[in-house]
């Protein structure tokens, strides 16, 4: 029961008789190039090939961190929005969710907990420190995570991580996949 904000970006040779992939980003516009999701998606295809919906916050604080409800919002009814509007499947190949610091922290959470929905994550500088109870890092660490995902860090990540010990699953190289 809440209002959110989104802009669609269309590829820049868009065609209606073509698929394309989603690409979801938090925090509207400002992340789009700083994450370098052209390096992440290049594997992939190319960004230009992406629908990109850019969610726009007005309370990214309460919004974003670890917010199950935000969380929901994303995998459910924006999801089930796109799939009708651009006449895609809910395929979770088709979605690219991509985060930065607490938009980073929602991508491993949305992983966590519907890790069915959304195929790819892409997350820089996760807040990770947010997550007081190492309810994520647990769940990295005992679980055999499948999703593919890009992740790097800032420098004050790095000893985090590295105390804490996920490294199996969130690598510790600048934007290199997971298995």
């Amino acid at each position: 029961q809440e209002e959110r904000e989104i802009i669609i970006e269309y590829p820049k040779n868009y065609s209606n008789s073509k698929k394309y992939k989603i690409l979801i980003l938090t925090d509207g516009l400002c992340w789009k190039y700083t994450m370098h999701l052209g390096n992440c998606l290049a594997n992939d295809k190319d960004i230009d090939e992406y629908i990109i919906c850019y969610i726009l916050q007005k309370n990214r604080n309460l919004e974003l961190p670890m917010n199950k409800n935000f969380c929901k919002f994303i995998t459910a009814d924006l999801i089930n929005y796109l799939t009708s509007k651009f006449n895609l499947t809910k395929d979770k190949n088709n979605f690219v969710f991509c985060g930065q610091s607490f938009g980073g922290l929602t991508a491993l959470y949305i992983d966590m907990y519907f890790s069915n929905k959304i195929g790819t994550l892409i997350c820089q500088s996760a807040s990770l420190w947010y997550d007081k109870q190492d309810e994520i890092i647990n769940h990295y660490k005992n679980n055999n995570v499948k999703s593919k995902m890009y992740y790097s860090y800032g420098n004050c990540e790095k000893p985090f991580i590295t105390d804490k010990g996920p490294q199996r699953c969130l690598q510790q190289a600048q934007l290199t996949p997971t298995p």
